[in-house]
């Protein structure tokens, strides 16, 4: 007898045990880790292929914003960029008759847009599949898991969709900078004598200002090799 209530005493903690580590799932899903842990990833791919500062500015940008608007769900307090950003119109939005993850969501809609801009995108896969088993580890129930999958990848496909009409690949087949032999203009220097960073950027669709002619620099200083100049 006295084995017997032991043995149930045991399961019934086990359970007791099992139902709070699942009502957890949501709790450990809202580690911002797994967003930062995200985001590194990419930037060290992003270091790792060599894209220059300003190409990787673009791909900061469209990889966190649809971080957020996959994410901005799971409150109230926040707005979404639509309307707000040049040319992005409203985006996907939840089955409001399911539940979701909305970091999972988050993280997931990252990944995926960061691996279409990158050339070594298995080195996101690998961290991707990582990443997603252990949201899954977190007892995180199997409706909820799949709901979260499918709205970031509808997130990620619409930003995609956004980041393609700005105009990036079409700068790709441009003319190169010309070099011209006037002292007063630029040329290359040692000892790696780089070629002109990105000189048709400003024919890249803006996020906010109209145009890249809306906040122009003053003009130059006149140059001068005259030391005293």
């Amino acid at each position: 007898m006295r084995n017997s209530i032991i043995i149930i005493l045991a399961a019934l903690l086990s359970s007791s045990c099992s139902t709070s580590e699942t009502k957890n799932w949501d709790q450990k899903s809202r580690d911002p880790a797994y967003i930062h842990r995200s985001i590194k990833q990419i930037t060290d791919v992003i270091v790792q292929d060599i894209y220059s500062p300003p190409v990787a500015s673009r791909m900061y940008a469209y990889i966190t914003i649809a971080g957020y608007e996959a994410a901005i769900h799971g409150s109230t307090k926040y707005l979404s960029l639509a309307g707000q950003l040049n040319g992005l119109s409203p985006l996907p939005k939840p089955d409001p008759g399911k539940d979701y993850s909305y970091h999972l969501a988050s993280v997931h809609s990252i990944l995926t847009v960061g691996k279409s801009m990158v050339s070594s995108e298995n080195k996101i896969e690998e961290f991707h599949k990582k990443i997603i088993e252990e949201f899954k580890a977190s007892g995180m129930p199997e409706e909820v898991f799949k709901n979260s999958i499918s709205f970031g990848d509808q997130v990620a496909a619409y930003i995609l969709a956004w980041a393609a009409k700005d105009n990036y690949k079409q700068t790709r087949s441009f003319s190169k900078f010309s070099i011209s032999d006037d002292d007063n203009s630029w040329k290359p220097t040692p000892p790696s004598y780089m070629k002109a960073v990105e000189p048709h950027w400003n024919k890249i669709r803006t996020f906010l200002i109209d145009s890249a002619q809306q906040f122009k620099p003053l003009p130059p200083t006149p140059f001068s090799s005259d030391k005293n100049s």
